[in-house]
C-alpha cells in the first residue's frame, strides 16, 4: 500500500502498477472506484515532465474509443498532481499470458488476432484523432505496455466472441 492514503477527495486503496514517470493507484470517492495516475514525487517540479503529463491527460480526454481508458479529470492537491482515470478491473494481458503458460496452454489464434486487432484499432483512433497534435499523439501511443493491455482487451471483450471473453476473464 502506498504511504499516501488520501489524494484530493480520493481514498487510495492500493497500487496497481508503476512506470518511469508515474504510478497507477486504485482509489475510491463516494463509493466509486477509479484509477489515479500520479507523477513520481521527484518529477513533480520538472516543468517539462509536468507539461507532458498534462498534455497526455488533455489529449487522451479528447479520444472516445472502447479500447482507450477515459480520462475523468486532471487534479492536484498540496502534494500531488494526478489524472483520474476510469477503472477497468481484471487481469493484465501479461498476467493472463502467464496463467496460460503455467497451464501449458497456447493462446488460441482467434484470441491473439482479436487482441492485435483491438490494440491496432485503439492506436488508429489515437493517431487519426482530429484536432490532436500528431507529434504529441505519438507520445500517448508510446505508453502501450503489455501490463496494461487489459484495458483494451476487457473493454473490447464486451462484444467479442466467447473465446476472447474467456481469455479476458482469466
Amino acid at each position: 500500500m502506498p504511504a499516501v492514503t488520501r489524494m484530493g477527495d480520493y481514498t487510495v486503496l492500493g497500487r496497481i502498477g508503476t512506470g518511469a514517470t508515474a504510478e497507477i493507484l486504485l482509489a475510491e470517492r463516494a463509493g466509486k472506484r477509479v484509477a489515479l495516475k500520479r507523477l513520481h514525487p521527484h518529477l513533480r517540479d520538472d516543468p517539462d515532465v509536468f507539461r507532458a503529463f498534462a498534455d497526455e491527460a488533455r489529449l487522451v480526454s479528447l479520444l472516445a474509443h472502447p479500447g482507450i481508458v477515459r480520462v475523468l479529470d486532471l487534479a492536484s492537491d498540496d502534494e500531488d498532481v494526478f489524472t483520474v482515470l476510469e477503472l477497468v478491473d481484471g487481469p493484465s494481458l501479461l498476467g493472463a499470458t502467464k496463467i496460460m503458460h503455467e497451464r501449458k496452454e497456447e493462446t488460441p489464434i482467434e484470441v491473439a488476432a482479436h487482441v492485435l486487432e483491438s490494440v491496432a484499432d485503439a492506436l488508429s483512433c489515437v493517431h487519426t484523432a482530429r484536432g490532436v497534435d500528431s507529434d504529441k499523439c505519438g507520445r500517448v501511443g508510446g505508453d502501450i505496455e503489455e501490463e496494461f493491455e487489459v484495458l483494451v482487451l476487457r473493454r473490447r471483450a464486451e462484444g467479442a466472441d466467447d473465446a476472447a471473453c474467456n481469455f479476458a476473464r482469466v
